[in-house]
C-alpha cells in the first residue's frame, strides 16, 4: 500500500497490519518514498492460509493525533485434491 500525506504527516511507527486479528508477524516494512509518500509492505507469512474468508487491516496515525484504517475481506478457495493424486507412501 502506499500512504500519502496530506496537511498532516504519517507517524511511521504507528502502522500496524492485522491478519484476521492478529498483529502480522514480522511487522510490515515501512518505506518512505519522498514526496510526501510512504510504502507498506509485508511479504507474507511462512504457512499458506486456511481455505475461506479473511479480513486485513491496515491502520496508522498521523502527526496529529488522527486515526486511519483500511479493511478489505478477500477469499482464499483450495480445491481437495481427488485421493488419486496422492502418492504410495
Amino acid at each position: 500500500a502506499t500512504i500519502a500525506d496530506g496537511a498532516n504527516t504519517l507517524v511511521t511507527g504507528s502502522v500496524q497490519l492485522r491478519l484476521d486479528g492478529n498483529l502480522v508477524s514480522p511487522p510490515p516494512t515501512v518505506t518512505p518514498l519522498g514526496g510526501g509518500q510512504t510504502s507498506v509492505s509485508y511479504p507474507g507469512g511462512a504457512g499458506l492460509l486456511t481455505s475461506g474468508s479473511h479480513i486485513y487491516k491496515l491502520s496508522y496515525t498521523d502527526n496529529l493525533g488522527g486515526g486511519y484504517t483500511n479493511e478489505v475481506e478477500f477469499s482464499t478457495p483450495y480445491a481437495t485434491l481427488p485421493a488419486a493424486y496422492a502418492l504410495p507412501a
